[in-house]
């Protein structure tokens, strides 16, 4: 299964994954933003961090999130405050809170310091572009991806990463809960 733009809409992603039947033989790979915007997007993502069958794809919101969340995480002292935090630093921020980002930083603020560390470390830990190529070329060598099955997986990961680039769109998931 294929999904994108969950936005932190835990409900509708648990209604999607129930009208599905997902189950642990299946695999979800997400296209990106599954957190911003929506109430319970570190909901989401710990639902996800869950799955070993769910394979989410660095989208810009992540990307954004991972940015400042790590910048944010790191404790000022003596030794760093002057330099840790930068012009552009700021600016990243008031920009990812520009584009949705304050419900995952008031959902992030409220976890444990283990919490937001499981999140930085295992839930954005997305599939990057060379990632999948690499999948795709250990598959081959172990000979557990076929011609065909190449094939695919470069055309599917060709729009995927086409879609992200040009466009900033795809089909909304409240779209396929109808």
């Amino acid at each position: 299964y294929v999904i994108s733009d969950i936005h932190g809409c835990y409900k509708e992603y648990k209604v999607l994954l129930k009208k599905i039947n997902f189950s642990d033989e299946d695999e979800l790979f997400v296209l990106g933003d599954v957190v911003d915007r929506g109430p319970e997007p570190i909901k989401v993502l710990q639902d996800m961090m869950m799955r070993p069958n769910v394979y989410p794809i660095l989208g810009n919101h992540e990307y954004m999130a991972l940015t400042v969340l790590r910048k944010m995480t790191v404790e000022i002292t003596e030794d760093n405050f002057d330099n840790h935090l930068e012009g552009a630093d700021i600016n990243a921020m008031l920009h990812w809170q520009s584009d949705g980002g304050n419900t995952t930083i008031q959902e992030f603020r409220k976890l444990s310091l283990e919490e937001k560390e499981e999140i930085l470390v295992t839930a954005l830990d997305y599939f990057t572009e060379e990632d999948i190529k690499t999948f795709i070329e250990v598959g081959e060598e172990e000979g557990t991806v076929e011609k065909g099955e190449k094939e695919m997986f470069n055309k599917v990961f060709k729009f995927i990463f086409f879609k992200f680039q040009i466009f900033d769109r795809s089909i909304k998931l409240s779209t396929l809960i109808r």
